[in-house]
């Protein structure tokens, strides 16, 4: 049994190809994780639910593994949500105060006054961000908390989402026999784990590639400033290579991930390998340069259109910590090149940071909404403590070894 004073908090990343539920404890500023579930979901498409059943199933499986390894019994969890509606909005917000000292309860209600906007229609507010404050006329505040004046202004950012699709996740997560303690976006999610808060001052762009999408979110001056979903992601790849090699789809994810690269110049011209015909035909050997040029088509056309986003929101000058991009999709060889290629900034990968103890197994994109949503949690339950240290503590050695012959495994998939 875990002492009492550590709280146990639990996330859930519902993906289009992947579920994913990561359990920990927080404890004096210091996140443990003790459990990871990991299933393959076919029940979400372009971030919308499209077999509840399916999903259903998939969150069961990852929760029960989750458990498993932490030796708990889940509850509830925080969800992160992402993909279809989601919007960002400027506002402002204006009231009067007293004269004396500003508190944070002014803050509350400043920012209240900000949500209270006309919204498209089926659409919510998940996150009302403060970007910045004003007092009499004083532009740029971080935090006026202990200033005097007799005008507060806020300048925020409404982070919307559709309110139908929310709610579908949010029933299914329900039906799977958990509770959603709060919602977030999971571009915020990813970026809690692998963006550090200079690199949001200096401006940066995170390119989440899941499976059915590319979610990307745009920080300036450390508060975010765009946000938009591409509906292309990995699953989009795997498909091209079924279609262009004549093989089944998971045959194709194999080939992708194991041989997949996003520029052609990176293979050598003798390279063949084995690939599985479609039907009752015996596998056939062909160029990984074949294979090679289908995923740098679909690698540059994606890429592409989120150049063209960044282009319209004309942010590219202002990135100066370039362009991140995480999720799984960033694992396929080359695409970090072509990106930097494309975009002419400097690109990245992102990954969970500062990860200690089980590194080994959450050093991977495909981790990092799951791990940025524990995050998310942690700040949200401690909302007084310090500053929430972004660093996972070590495990006992059992709950180790058990960690990390799943995820050796579940990495494999």
């Amino acid at each position: 049994m875990k002492d009492n004073k550590h709280q146990m908090i639990a996330a859930l990343d519902i993906g289009s190809t992947k579920v994913v539920v990561a359990i920990a404890t927080y404890h004096d500023g210091e996140v443990e994780v003790i459990g990871v579930g990991k299933a393959e979901n076919r029940g979400v498409r372009q971030g919308q639910i499209v077999n509840m059943a399916e999903t259903q199933k998939a969150i069961q499986e990852a929760k029960e593994e989750a458990e498993l390894m932490a030796g708990v019994k889940l509850h509830s969890v925080y969800l992160a949500v992402g993909g279809h509606g989601v919007q960002a909005i400027s506002s402002r917000g204006l009231i009067p105060v007293s004269g004396k000292d500003i508190t944070k309860t002014d803050l509350e209600k400043v920012l209240d006054v900000a949500k209270a906007v006309h919204l498209p229609q089926e659409s919510r507010i998940l996150h009302a961000l403060a970007q910045s404050y004003i007092v009499d006329g004083q532009h740029g505040i971080d935090s006026p908390v202990g200033m005097q004046g007799v005008r507060l202004e806020v300048d925020a950012q409404l982070v919307t989402v559709s309110e139908k699709n929310l709610s579908n996740f949010i029933n299914c997560v329900e039906k799977s026999g958990l509770t959603v303690k709060q919602v977030v976006l999971d571009q915020y999610a990813s970026t809690l784990a692998t963006v550090e808060k200079d690199e949001q001052d200096l401006g940066v762009a995170v390119v989440e590639m899941g499976g059915g999408t590319c979610e990307v979110v745009v920080y300036r001056e450390g508060c975010i400033s765009h946000i938009a979903t591409i509906p292309v992601g990995g699953l989009n790849f795997t498909q091209d290579v079924a279609v262009g090699l004549k093989t089944p789809l998971a045959s194709a994810e194999t080939i992708k991930k194991k041989y997949g690269t996003a520029l052609v110049d990176m293979v050598g011209v003798d390279e063949t390998i084995d690939v599985e015909a479609l039907g009752e035909r015996k596998h056939r050997n062909i160029s990984r340069v074949d294979l090679s040029r289908i995923l740098e088509a679909r690698a540059e056309e994606t890429l592409s259109l989120i150049f063209q986003k960044l282009s319209e929101w004309d942010v590219l000058k202002d990135l100066g910590a370039g362009v991140i991009i995480t999720g799984g999709g960033s694992l396929l060889q080359g695409i970090v090149e072509l990106a930097e290629f494309t975009f002419d900034v400097p690109v990245r990968r992102g990954v969970p940071k500062n990860v200690i103890g089980m590194r080994e197994a959450y050093n991977s994109p495909i981790f990092s909404t799951a791990i940025g949503t524990l995050l998310f949690g942690c700040e949200q339950e401690h909302k007084d403590s310090p500053r929430l240290a972004r660093t996972v503590a070590k495990t006992t050695n059992g709950a180790w070894d058990r960690i990390k012959n799943f995820m050796n495994k579940a990495l494999s998939i």
